[in-house]
């Protein structure tokens, strides 16, 4: 097993191009006390595992309330009246933004889901999300300035590097060893926020929070769905010294802006390399995401061998 962290994929894409489970947990769920912060209002520590039950049990583990993240305070998992179920009706997002190789396992998944009995529907996100995406990228960015000053600074003695500017400027003063290939843009780009224009952020934040969860709530309201699913990320990609990380589709950004739980699931390869698939669950749907998971788990990784 693995600890992960994640402000928008990073727990689920490299589990993803590595071929393991991993979960995502729910905004509140798992302290992120001690974690080098990105952004409060979306980091998340998850595990990675060789099978769904044992991140699932690992996940038991690390949940629970912790007096030094206030998002803890109160996270209660609605239990509900959940029972296995033996036709699931399942929405299945676009493929579109992923490799063509990744397309064609995913229409192979669908169909060997039908196959085992479940009702597959072709959904897609109809909500206005134009502002998104530009919304989450100033909340990383204020975020991060203020809450990395605020780490640095509670370092000990001995790290030298107390402020965002210290960490730019010392990157500067070492660039052959610290930034042999690439620059530092988002770090700058970051200490140039306003700090002080709390409304903007506070505005901000509301309305990027209110269209992600809104838009999952949506999907499966208007399609009466048991479970949304969706590949995760296409396979891992060459590495591009020139021109940096090139990569097609993700489905991890309405789950991490949402703060609401994304499973990936190994479920096959396209040219040799892993590629899963993602469960993403509605709000407050943490205990059907796991249970239905298991079930498209069983179907599409019948070969897996399972913990005993």
């Amino acid at each position: 097993i693995a600890l992960g962290t994640e402000t928008d994929g990073s727990i689920t894409c490299p589990a993803s191009v590595n071929g393991v489970y991993a979960i995502k947990p729910s905004m509140g769920q798992v302290s992120r006390s001690g974690v080098i912060p990105l952004s409060s209002s979306q980091d998340s520590v998850g595990p990675m595992a060789h099978s769904l039950k044992d991140a699932l049990l690992v996940l038991s583990v690390l949940q629970g309330e912790d007096s030094l993240d206030a998002t803890t305070t109160g996270f209660e998992l609605k239990e509900g009246n959940l029972k296995s179920k033996s036709s699931l009706i399942i929405g299945a997002l676009p493929s579109d933004k992923f490799t063509i190789e990744t397309q064609r396992l995913y229409a192979k998944q669908l169909q060997a889901l039908k196959q085992a009995g479940h009702t597959v529907i072709n959904v897609d996100i109809t909500d206005n999300l134009d502002t998104l995406f530009v919304d989450e990228y100033y909340i990383l960015l204020y975020d991060f300035k203020a809450e990395i000053n605020h780490y640095l600074a509670s370092t000990p003695a001995q790290v030298a590097v107390k402020s965002l500017k210290a960490l730019i400027n010392f990157n500067i003063q070492n660039k052959n060893t610290e930034m042999p290939h690439f620059e530092q843009d988002i770090l700058v780009q970051s200490q140039a926020i306003d700090l002080t224009n709390k409304q903007k952020y506070q505005e901000t934040k509301e309305r990027y929070r209110t269209l992600a969860t809104t838009a999952i709530v949506n999907v499966y309201k208007n399609n009466k769905l048991d479970i949304v699913i969706a590949p995760t990320v296409s396979p891992a990609w060459k590495t591009d010294l020139v021109n940096g990380d090139n990569f097609n589709g993700s489905s991890s950004s309405l789950s991490a802006i949402a703060g609401t739980t994304h499973i990936t699931l190994p479920v096959g390869k396209v040219s040799g390399l892993p590629v899963g698939l993602s469960i993403i669950a509605n709000k407050e749907g943490e205990q059907a995401a796991y249970l239905y998971a298991n079930i498209i788990d069983e179907v599409l990784s019948p070969g897996t061998k399972k913990p005993e």
